[in-house]
């Protein structure tokens, strides 16, 4: 980095933590690119990139008067970006069991008897009783997710949902974690 670059990120910053606005504005043109880079070679789609976006964004907003020089603010940038990735990945590991272990018991297939219809059914109303037992925000969040016959797309349900669409990863991922205790917890039979 140039002294001038050095010079004037070290004055945006500053302004940052100074609450200027215009100043916060230029920071993310500087940031963004080095955040979507990270999450390009991380090979995560668009959606999830954003999520991360918003996360280290949020992020850098609490711990901007922590950071001491410019070179240390690209290097909180990659370090927090990194890890909001390895997160984002241990979680999906939630997510996948939860997919592959409950959403299959609650597909409504035309071929299936009767019985296997009712149970089926007992099963989705069960999960759907201990998704009434998260916050109230997350429970609206994965029923739009997971039974919402319109497979809305993350911009349809969080203009629904009235939330930014960079939260709607993290609070679903947050969301499985809580439901998945819960079903432990109250020992869910499926």
């Amino acid at each position: 980095m140039s002294k001038k670059d050095s010079d004037t990120l070290a004055r945006i910053i500053k302004l940052c933590s100074e609450g200027n606005e215009d100043a916060w504005h230029e920071l993310i043109d500087i940031i963004g690119p080095l955040i979507f880079s990270i999450c390009r070679k991380s090979r995560l789609t668009h959606d999830e990139s954003f999520d991360i976006y918003g996360q280290v964004c949020f992020d850098l907003v609490g711990n901007i008067g922590t950071i001491k020089s410019p070179a240390g603010i690209l290097s909180f940038v990659a370090t927090i970006t990194r890890r909001k990735i390895f997160n984002f990945y241990e979680k999906m590991k939630l997510t996948d069991y939860f997919k592959s272990e409950f959403v299959p018991m609650l597909s409504e297939s035309r071929e299936e008897t009767p019985e296997l219809i009712y149970e089926n059914m007992q099963r989705r109303e069960l999960l759907l009783e201990a998704m009434t037992k998260l916050p109230t925000r997350q429970y609206r969040l994965l029923k739009a997710l997971f039974f919402d016959p319109g497979n809305p797309s993350y911009k349809e349900i969080a203009r629904k949902l009235k939330v930014p669409a960079s939260s709607i990863g993290p609070t679903r991922a947050r969301a499985l974690e809580k439901l998945g205790r819960i079903l432990k917890r109250e020992q869910y039979k499926f």
